[in-house]
């Protein structure tokens, strides 16, 4: 278990700046959705959606971005 968070804790060292910036943006997104459909008033467990979602947009556009690469 200790092995796999020293690996997860060096893994999020080594990511460049630009994919923080894109997390953080990812983040911004679905604060803003929540904002929209008015989620906000659930507490805590708004604050869980927004995770759960910034987490789900950032692997999934970073994702998007790399399997693009790997096809040229």
């Amino acid at each position: 278990m200790k092995s796999k968070l020293v690996s997860v804790h060096t893994t999020i060292q080594r990511l460049p700046l630009y994919q923080w910036l894109g997390l953080f943006i990812s983040f911004k997104v679905v604060w803003w959705f929540q904002g929209l459909l008015d989620l906000e008033e659930l507490g805590w467990l708004s604050a869980f959606i927004q995770f759960l979602l910034g987490i789900v947009l950032f692997v999934g556009v970073t994702g998007l971005a790399n399997s693009e690469r790997t096809r040229r």
